[in-house]
């Protein structure tokens, strides 16, 4: 790795190229010959920071899921006492128009479902009418589906469906599911910890705190979705959720191992069991359910 020294103060500059609003969560990323690397994301003001011993580096930014990559490297000389600004220009992706209409079981239009939009700098919420239709513009996203999570909390429906752009779709909203289960450590003690369950499929994820017990309870989960429960440094439990799945789930114990995985993570999009609240998210994540 690249040490941080008395060097260098470099600050990288990433910005829209049409707009010149700046990008923030970008990835930054300098090379220094072909085996040192560092590499950090932008703050809210567009801005990586770095402190550099003297050398030549090569800087690369990205924001793979709003724009487009930066045509080329930037070759960047530092020398002792420098400051120096890099400025990059992304193009952004063309916006994308998403629009449907959001029906229970029966047929029936939903009004007022929630529909929160994931993928986005941040979080974006729109409401059907009272014909369950909605449409709405969103940041482009390079032809990638676009994520949704539609829920009706007054009856307990949801669903998480991926639209493509420009197409038109009818969301069916079923009855949720609920998680319930036990976080344990080898010795077989309750655990003090936050359980998530991550939809396989789509990214989204449910979360909740343990009890004294080590028990959790973790509801709205839309059906049809498989879902990798865990609390990070335990065993990840795998749970299919289909339309004939009961409205209760046990699921298996999850046993708390050392704490080894490191959990380098972003926020992500929550899906709400009551009115969700002002976040910022970027559009991608691991989880420990990623691991062999």
């Amino acid at each position: 790795m690249i040490k941080a020294t008395k060097g260098g103060l470099v600050d990288v500059e990433v910005t829209e190229l049409d707009s010149g609003k700046p990008i923030s969560v970008a990835s930054v990323n300098l090379m220094k010959g072909r085996s040192e690397s560092l590499s950090t994301w932008t703050d809210d003001r567009g801005i990586a920071r770095f402190r550099l011993v003297p050398g030549e580096y090569k800087v690369i930014a990205s924001d793979v899921v709003f724009h487009e990559p930066n045509k080329g490297v930037i070759t960047l000389r530092v020398k002792e006492g420098d400051t120096l600004q890099v400025p990059i220009r992304l193009k952004a992706y063309p916006q994308v128009r998403v629009s449907g209409t959001v029906v229970d079981e029966t047929g029936h239009p939903v009004g007022r479902a929630k529909i929160r939009v994931m993928s986005q700098p941040k979080e974006f919420l729109v409401e059907t009418d009272e014909r369950g239709q909605f449409q709405t513009t969103l940041h482009g996203t390079g032809g990638r589906l676009v994520p949704l999570a539609v829920t009706d909390t007054s009856r307990n429906l949801a669903a998480l469906v991926a639209l493509e752009n420009g197409k038109p779709m009818t969301i069916v909203l079923h009855p949720t599911c609920r998680l319930l289960g036990v976080v344990k450590d080898s010795a077989g003690k309750p655990v003090d910890t936050i359980v998530e369950a991550w939809a396989e499929d789509i990214p989204c994820r449910m979360m909740a705190k343990t009890n004294s017990l080590g028990e959790y309870e973790i509801p709205g989960i839309p059906r049809n979705h498989k879902y990798c429960v865990h609390d990070y440094f335990g065993s990840a439990v795998w749970v299919s959720i289909g339309l004939e799945t009961a409205a209760s789930v046990r699921v298996e114990p999850i046993i708390r191992l050392a704490q080894l995985i490191s959990s380098n993570t972003l926020p992500t999009v929550s899906l709400p069991t009551t009115e969700p609240a002002p976040t910022t998210e970027p559009a991608s994540t691991t989880s420990p359910c990623d691991l062999p």
